[in-house]
């Protein structure tokens, strides 16, 4: 067996699983675990839970507030800023969020904040090569590894429904969650490792000119911006012909 090879085959995937048995019921070896992933999820989790350590409510504090005579206020604006989804219109110049100010090709800016949500489908997309590699290599059929994996996206979207149904009369099947979200994509992308390379990469292809096709072409119906929370002056809403990409007005936003 290659380097490679045994890699995958001992590096245990993203959530912890009893230990495999042998024929005679012995315990094997403990799989590995991958350090930088574990680093990574706790690095994301303990962010997350500490709600960026209050980092946005300290750059919001009012002009007359004492903190401003202790510290230098654009350090901690400019700190605040990734700790805080910016407005829709993610694109500014340097040292301000005013979608008017500087020229179009100079505008850049997307806050750590808005990364977060996106990290958990990277660390879910990580584990998964490794998982679907160990669980071949020791001799599951094809049928049930993918009968775990239809499973696990079943649950993750479950789970995510749940969490917005707490505390309310009727079940909410919304999936902004991102349990749901992974959970609706999960079992997809399970097939798609099992497609050889030429295969990935028409995948990931239709995916990116699919995604872009549902955004361009899809018309949301009846969209009106004071209704949705968003506004022409925050850059929330676009002018013809891109108006489709709007906040809250587009084809995602309608499927949420």
């Amino acid at each position: 067996m290659s380097r490679r090879s045994s890699l995958r085959s001992d590096v245990v995937e993203l959530a912890d699983e009893p230990y495999p048995t042998d024929p005679a019921g012995k315990k094997k070896k403990k799989p590995q675990r991958l350090t930088s992933l574990d680093a990574y999820r706790g690095f994301i989790m303990i962010m997350l839970a500490a709600h960026g350590f209050g980092l946005a409510a300290l750059a919001r504090q009012p002009d007359d507030s004492p903190l401003w005579s202790m510290v230098n206020r654009e350090s901690v604006e400019a700190i605040g800023f990734h700790f805080d989804h910016p407005p829709w219109q993610s694109s500014f110049v340097p040292g301000t969020q005013d979608a008017t100010v500087g020229s179009q090709w100079m505008r850049f800016a997307v806050s750590f904040w808005d990364l977060i949500q996106p990290a958990f489908m990277f660390m879910v997309g990580v584990a998964m090569p490794f998982s679907y590699s160990r669980r071949a290599s020791s001799g599951e059929s094809a049928f049930k590894r993918g009968f775990h994996a239809f499973l696990r996206a079943v649950v993750l979207v479950l789970m995510g429904v749940v969490l917005y149904s707490v505390g309310h009369d009727s079940t909410n099947w919304i999936f902004p969650n991102v349990l749901a979200q992974i959970g609706l994509g999960y079992f997809f992308v399970y097939l798609i490792l099992g497609l050889p390379k030429w295969g990935q990469w028409a995948s990931f292809a239709a995916i990116l000119i699919g995604t872009w096709g549902v955004m361009q072409f899809y018309q949301s119906a009846d969209y009106h911006p004071e209704q949705v929370a968003a506004s022409y002056e925050r850059g929330d809403v676009y002018y013809p012909p891109y108006r489709q990409w709007s906040k809250n007005g587009n084809a995602f936003s309608d499927f949420d």
